[in-house]
C-alpha cells in the first residue's frame, strides 16, 4: 500500500544519500596522497574572511595519517603496499631504535627567536604604528634585538580578540580598528602559527614529542598492515603480493619491543611501555595500548576470529619457523617437529604443518570420546559455544595447516 512505498522511497533515498557521502569522503582522502606514496595526517582550514577563501594548509608528515588510510579500507593491495614500501625510506624511520617515530623530527626554534615582529610591520599598520609612538605596549613590545614583540599576555587568539575588543572601546581608536583589525589578527597568526601548533610533538623531546617512538601507534600500524594483509590474501592475492605484505607486516614487527634485545630495546623486552625518546631506550613501563594491538595481531597471526556464532582458524601470516620445534631439557619434554600448541579459552590447540593438502582440516574432540571433522577450518556454532563457555565437553581440537600456506 502507500504506506509500504513510502517506506520504500525513504530507504532509496537514505541509500542515495550514503552512496554520495561515500564517494564525498573517498574523494576527499584520496586528495590527501603525497607525491612520495605516503599521506597527509591532518589539515589545518584557513578562512580568509578578507578574500573570502578558504584554503588548506598541511601539517607534517605523521605516522598516524598512514595507519589511518591502511586502515580506512579504502586502498587496494597495490596502494596498501606502496604505503608500507615508501615507509622504511622516509623521515618516520629511525636508524637507533629501528622502526618509526610518530612525527617527523626537526630542529626547534630558539624561544628568543619566536614572536618577532619587524619594525616595518608595525608601521604599516596606523594603530600599531600609534601604539608604538605613544609607548603604548597593550600589543606589542618594542624590542632593541628585532623590533617588536607582542605582549606576552596575548597567548592565544582569544585573548587577542579581547585585548582588541577594549581598545575598540576608546575613542582615539575606535574608527582605525573597523580596518586595522583583521590586518592585526592576521600579522599575530603570521608571527606564531597558532592554527598549526600540534603541542608536545613540536615542542618537547620525550612523551611522544619529537625524535620519539610511540609504542602504540607502532603496534597500530602492525594491526593496519595485517588487515590489509588478510583481505588481500581473502581476495586472492597474486603469490608475489602475498610475500610483499607479509614482508611489509614483519618488517614492521620486527621493530616492536619483544622482538628487541634487552640492549636495543634499552629495558627488559616482554614488558610494554609506551614510548622511547631519541636519546634513550624505552619509557613509561605500563599496560599499554601496545599489549591489546600485539594480542590481536598474534590471533591473526594463527589465523583465530569468530563470524556467525562460529570459530575458524585460518591462518595467512603464519611462519613456518614457528613448526620447526624446540628440546626443552629443564622439563624433559620435547615440543614436537612440525607442532604449534597454544589454547584458546582452555582448550588445547594443535596446528600441524602438512605438506600435500589443499585446505585446513579441523578435528575437535570430545570429552566422551568422539571425535568430529570439519573442512575448511571452520568449526559449528554448538561446538564453539562449547568451547567459548569452557563447558569441558571439548578436549581438544587438531588442525592441519598446508605447509604452502605459511610464510617462509
Amino acid at each position: 500500500g502507500k504506506e509500504s512505498e513510502k517506506v520504500d522511497i525513504e530507504r532509496r533515498s537514505v541509500l542515495q544519500f550514503l552512496a554520495k557521502a561515500k564517494a564525498a569522503l573517498e574523494a576527499t582522502l584520496r586528495q590527501n596522497r603525497r607525491s612520495d606514496g605516503l599521506w597527509h595526517s591532518y589539515n589545518v582550514l584557513d578562512i580568509r574572511k578578507e578574500k573570502e577563501t578558504l584554503e588548506v594548509e598541511r601539517l607534517s608528515l605523521m605516522l598516524e595519517g598512514q595507519v589511518a588510510i591502511l586502515s580506512a579500507g579504502l586502498l587496494d593491495s597495490n596502494e596498501a603496499l606502496e604505503v608500507m614500501e615508501s615507509l622504511p625510506t622516509s623521515g618516520l624511520w629511525t636508524e637507533r631504535h629501528q622502526t618509526y617515530l610518530l612525527y617527523l623530527d626537526r630542529e626547534t626554534i630558539e624561544f628568543l627567536k619566536s614572536n618577532r615582529v619587524d619594525s616595518e610591520k608595525i608601521d604599516a599598520i596606523p594603530t600599531l604604528a600609534k601604539m608604538a609612538e605613544t609607548s603604548d605596549e597593550r600589543l606589542v613590545v618594542p624590542d632593541p634585538e628585532c623590533g617588536f614583540r607582542f605582549h606576552a599576555s596575548l597567548t592565544n587568539g582569544y585573548a587577542l580578540k579581547d585585548a582588541l575588543d577594549k581598545l575598540a572601546g576608546e575613542s582615539e581608536f575606535t574608527d582605525q580598528l573597523v580596518h586595522d583589525r583583521s590586518m592585526i589578527e592576521k600579522l599575530y597568526e603570521e608571527v606564531l602559527n597558532h592554527r598549526s601548533f600540534t603541542g608536545r610533538s613540536g615542542t618537547m623531546f620525550g612523551y611522544e614529542g619529537l625524535g620519539c617512538v610511540y609504542w602504540h601507534m607502532v603496534s597500530k600500524l602492525m594491526v593496519a598492515v595485517q588487515e590489509v594483509a588478510k583481505k588481500s590474501f581473502e581476495s586472492h592475492a597474486s603469490e608475489e603480493q602475498r610475500r610483499r605484505l607479509a614482508g611489509a607486516y614483519y618488517h614492521v614487527q620486527r621493530g616492536l619491543g619483544y622482538r628487541k634485545s634487552a640492549l636495543d630495546y634499552g629495558a627488559f623486552p616482554a614488558e610494554p611501555y609506551s614510548h622511547s625518546p631519541a636519546h634513550a631506550g624505552a619509557q613509561q613501563p605500563g599496560l599499554t595500548g601496545h599489549v591489546k594491538e600485539s594480542l590481536l595481531c598474534r590471533f591473526g597471526e594463527l589465523g583465530i576470529s569468530f563470524a556467525d556464532g562460529c570459530l575458524s582458524f585460518r591462518p595467512y601470516l603464519l611462519r613456518s619457523v614457528e613448526f620447526d620445534g624446540l628440546d626443552v631439557e629443564q622439563s624433559g619434554t620435547e615440543l614436537a617437529r612440525d607442532t604449534l600448541s597454544f589454547t584458546i579459552a582452555g582448550t588445547p590447540v594443535n596446528f600441524r604443518r602438512v605438506s600435500g593438502i589443499e585446505d585446513v582440516a579441523v578435528v575437535v574432540s570430545k570429552s566422551d570420546g568422539t571425535q568430529k571433522s570439519y573442512a575448511g577450518g571452520v568449526i559449528d556454532g554448538e561446538v564453539t559455544s562449547e568451547i567459548v563457555r569452557r563447558s569441558g565437553n571439548v578436549s581438544g581440537i587438531e588442525v592441519e595447516i598446508p605447509s604452502e600456506r605459511l610464510v617462509g
